[in-house]
């Protein structure tokens, strides 16, 4: 009896250590895992963290690399510009930027006479090159050599421009009168074609000279046309007719489509963003530019 007694206890010892040494095994195991498990999530955020250093390396590099490109490109854009010591300022009128590269819209009536162009942006005149220019459309794309924070939009050619809705005009006319400062003027879209020409829209926001290449406005500060005329009273005169507040538009899509065909980045939008005339002139106070022209007398 003592013996088996003895041979119960040695067997239940030696379960007792078996299971024993079973979880300490099985610890052993899961903290192996565990650590294993640990090493690949480490490895694998070392290799996140790795990749997104070397995308932030790129994207650093990259931009550099644009600002020198940018710096280069206006660098060769003021090496382009010259102006004779014979010329001097015999027009001016107004434009706006289409991107951040300083690209610009006006009439090629504007430049059409420069022997040299700048623009006027705030109280600085920057140098201005003429890049292409469409005197069937009275349309000319300048390269100002500047960047710009902020560029107009184009409202979408899903949304066609309406009879009836609003216009807003912004430029400069008259400066040697009114003051060098831009004027916001408000009417509404009159017709959508001149006499058969339907690139054009007749319009009531007042125009005068100076506005000509200016932007022209819908109610949210997207830009719908171009200010290219005014039926002036002489004309009038002469055909002896009384006209009153006739005021002449190019529509956007002529000048996307110029802009298009030049491969010259703008922006379309369903709308500009401003919901008042006040929101839309501090809009248009940032891009819209005066042109100056420079020739012989």
């Amino acid at each position: 009896k003592e013996a088996e007694r003895l041979r119960l206890i040695a067997e239940a010892e030696a379960k007792r250590i078996a299971a024993a040494n079973a979880r300490k095994a099985q610890e052993a195991a899961e903290a192996a895992a565990k650590l294993a498990k640990k090493i690949e999530e480490d490895e694998k955020e070392a290799e996140r963290l790795r990749l997104i250093a070397e995308a932030e390396a790129k994207r650093i590099a990259d931009e550099k690399a644009r600002e020198e490109r940018r710096k280069r490109e206006l660098q060769e854009c003021e090496d382009q510009w010259s102006i004779d010591e014979k010329d001097e300022l015999i027009a001016t009128g107004s434009g706006f930027v289409v991107n951040a590269n300083g690209y610009a819209i006006t009439n090629y009536h504007v430049v059409e006479d420069c022997n040299a162009v700048s623009v006027r942006a705030g109280d600085d005149n920057l140098m201005t090159l003429l890049v292409s220019a469409d005197p069937t459309n009275d349309l000319a794309i300048l390269r100002t050599c500047h960047q710009f924070s902020s560029h107009a939009k184009f409202r979408n050619r899903r949304y066609p421009i309406k009879q009836g809705e609003a216009i807003i005009s912004y430029g400069f006319p008259i400066p040697s009168v009114l003051s060098w400062e831009p004027k916001i003027n408000k009417g509404m879209v009159n017709a959508l074609e001149v006499g058969d020409d339907y690139r054009r829209i007749q319009h009531s926001a007042p125009t005068h000279g100076g506005n000509s290449g200016g932007p022209l406005f819908d109610a949210t500060g997207a830009v719908i046309g171009v200010s290219v005329a005014v039926f002036k009273k002489e004309a009038a005169d002469k055909m002896k007719i009384i006209a009153q507040n006739i005021n002449v538009g190019i529509k956007a899509n002529q000048v996307t489509d110029f802009l298009q065909a030049k491969r010259i980045d703008f922006t379309e939008s369903d709308d500009g963003g401003a919901t008042s005339t006040v929101e839309i002139a501090d809009l248009a106070n940032k891009f819209t530019v005066m042109i100056l022209c420079y020739g012989e007398k």
